[in-house]
């Protein structure tokens, strides 16, 4: 995992493009049907729990430095919930005027604060509204984590029956985005209290050559699930979602091997950091780009130009809203 989060920022970049290309081809306009890669662009969405993982590998060693619950939520709210307002804020207008018009503001304030997300399937900016609750989340189950090596696995054994039980209700549905995407972000803080606890190379260079074996057949079993996926494997979709996190290690070595491609091309390499380190930005500014586009049926002029504009104008717009989020917002905040 150190390569991991040495390269932290590149991957970051990678599984953001990942995400925008999938909402493009989910919402606007099919990719061209090329094998292996038409499906590989199809579990774009598989990105997001990636991005969950590592938040809360990350967050529980952030913890492990600062326990302290005040400086966690402050940092926290400083990172996604403010910019998720500075964003959000001018679109839910827009959609309350120019899409729904009526009880505007009852039904900004029912987005904003994620209400209709959670109650009403309103999946617009999704992420941010799991997230935050992940947040809320994360103190105890760390503190759960921290005391027991097995504590960790059996929340994430009874997070998984919950979501089984949960699919049969109509209330799952609503927002079982989030629901299936738990596991992930929790998987994320046990093996990170894991590898706390045991040094893993050193804990695999001890093993026994009959351990190594086992392991090495796991490993292979993972990638084999991970190219199921990609020759368009068909489950139910809570069952997908759910066991995306099988393909989390696969997708992060292919992700280190292609930054290893890319480490001598300074340019490239630099705007995948860039990409990732705003991720955040990127992600809220690219939704909202599909989600006008999708509602005005723009995508009837854009076709395949949807791939290049999509991207052309939200990674702009993201780098120059960070800007202005640091120097006007965020310089007050510090202050």
């Amino acid at each position: 995992m150190e390569h991991v989060l040495k390269h932290r920022a590149e991957i970051y970049g990678l599984l953001a493009l990942w995400i925008i290309v999938f909402h493009i081809d989910h919402d606007l306009i099919n990719f061209p049907q090329i094998p292996i890669l038409t499906n590989f662009i199809k579990i774009g969405n598989a990105g997001v729990d990636h991005f969950f993982f590592l938040s809360g590998y990350c967050i529980y060693l952030s913890l492990n430095r600062d326990s302290n619950v005040g400086n966690f939520l402050r940092k926290r709210f400083k990172r996604v919930v403010l910019v998720y307002l500075v964003i959000a804020i001018p679109f839910f207008i827009y959609k309350v005027v120019f899409e729904t018009r009526t009880n505007v503001v009852a039904n900004f304030f029912y987005d904003l604060s994620g209400l209709s997300f959670w109650f009403d399937k309103c999946r617009n900016v999704w992420f941010i509204h799991a997230i935050i609750v992940f947040y809320i989340l994360t103190i105890p189950l760390y503190h759960l984590i921290k005391k027991n090596i097995g504590c960790g696995f059996f929340i994430l054994f009874l997070i998984y029956a919950l979501n089984y039980i949960g699919h049969f209700h109509s209330f799952y549905e609503n927002a079982f985005f989030a629901y299936t995407r738990f596991p992930a972000y929790v998987f994320g803080m046990v093996l990170a209290d894991a590898y706390h606890r045991y040094p893993i190379q050193k804990l695999i260079q001890g093993l026994k050559p009959s351990i190594k074996v086992f392991f090495s057949i796991l490993l292979t079993g993972y990638f084999l699930f991970f190219l199921a996926y990609v020759v368009n494997l068909t489950l139910p979709a809570y069952v997908k979602y759910l066991l995306y996190i099988t393909i989390i290690f696969p997708v992060l070595l292919l992700s280190l091997l292609f930054i290893k491609l890319l480490s001598k091309m300074k340019v490239p390499e630099t705007l995948l950091a860039t990409i990732g380190k705003l991720s955040l930005e990127v992600y809220l500014i690219h939704v909202i780009i599909v989600h006008i586009c999708y509602s005005q049926k723009l995508e009837t002029y854009l076709g395949y130009w949807a791939y290049l504009l999509v991207p052309l104008l939200a990674i702009p717009l993201s780098i120059a809203f960070h800007y202005f989020y640091e120097k006007n917002i965020n310089k007050k905040q510090s202050n």
